[in-house]
């Protein structure tokens, strides 16, 4: 979402028009292939889903979106990940 690399929309994984939060970043660390996780392992999910995490992230996400509309629901997304401290691997 940081990179605007994508259309970030609700309500779907993919779509012609846009993708998912989830999705965004899953193809920006590589692990996003053919309509599905792959290669991620526990930090991501597997080929069916996101992780339980990436999920529940996922499902509040459009919940927010549809009730604020999907600018707000973004933009409350950036102000929090700006809010906490970023961890890189060393």
């Amino acid at each position: 979402m940081r990179s605007g690399w994508y259309t970030i929309e609700p309500n779907k994984y993919e779509s012609a028009t846009g993708v998912c939060p989830v999705v965004a970043a899953a193809k920006i660390a590589g692990v996003w292939r053919d309509g599905h996780t792959a290669d991620g392992g526990p930090d991501w999910g597997d080929e069916t889903h996101p992780n339980a995490e990436g999920f529940e992230f996922a499902v509040s996400f459009d919940v927010y979106a549809d009730e604020v509309g999907t600018p707000a629901a973004v933009e409350m997304v950036l102000e929090e990940l700006g809010a906490r401290p970023v961890s890189v691997a060393a």
